[in-house]
């Protein structure tokens, strides 16, 4: 907490939250799914089957861009930061 994350590292972070999300829900939908078949409701595992097909959907559109997501390295920044002012200093 005293350290401040760039914007870029909150956002994979948020990512990664999401994702996990997505797997609580799809594990829920596949419980459920499993309980309305052994209840014999049809018409239950029919919906939930969609519901279960659109959270896959999510966790995978959230691992694409987590996939494509890039980080920049906050060592590489501060001593990029640390190089301009030395260069602006010295001007």
């Amino acid at each position: 907490m005293r350290e401040k994350p760039t914007e870029e590292l909150l956002e994979f972070y948020n990512l990664g939250a999401g994702q996990k999300a997505e797997r609580y829900e799809i594990t829920a939908y596949e419980n459920l799914i499993d309980m309305a078949e052994k209840l014999s409701m049809p018409d239950a595992v029919e919906l939930l089957e969609e519901n279960l097909q659109e959270e896959e959907a999510a966790l995978n559109k959230l691992k694409t861009i987590a996939s494509e997501f890039e980080v920049a390295d906050e060592a590489e920044d501060s001593e990029e930061t640390e190089e301009e002012e030395t260069t602006s200093s010295r001007r």
